[in-house]
């Protein structure tokens, strides 16, 4: 996270064949984990989740809160 920096994030969820349900702005100086809960919110859109999903995710969600909400 570079504070100094100006513009806009976009956070862009994808399914397994690369198709994003949609995406998720914020101020470019912003953390990225306050970002995962509205892109999980996004992936309701394609309908009913297989029970056993993978979400991999860069550096910037690395933390317990993360864990916590994707553990089952």
């Amino acid at each position: 996270m570079d504070r100094r920096k100006l513009g806009m994030k976009r956070a862009v969820p994808v399914e397994g064949y690369g198709i994003p349900p949609g995406r998720v702005l914020t101020l470019a100086n912003r953390n990225d984990s306050p970002l995962l809960v509205p892109n999980l919110d996004r992936l309701e859109d394609l309908g009913p989740l297989l029970d056993n999903i993978t979400v991999h995710l860069d550096a910037g969600y690395d933390s317990d809160k993360t864990g916590d909400l994707l553990r089952p």
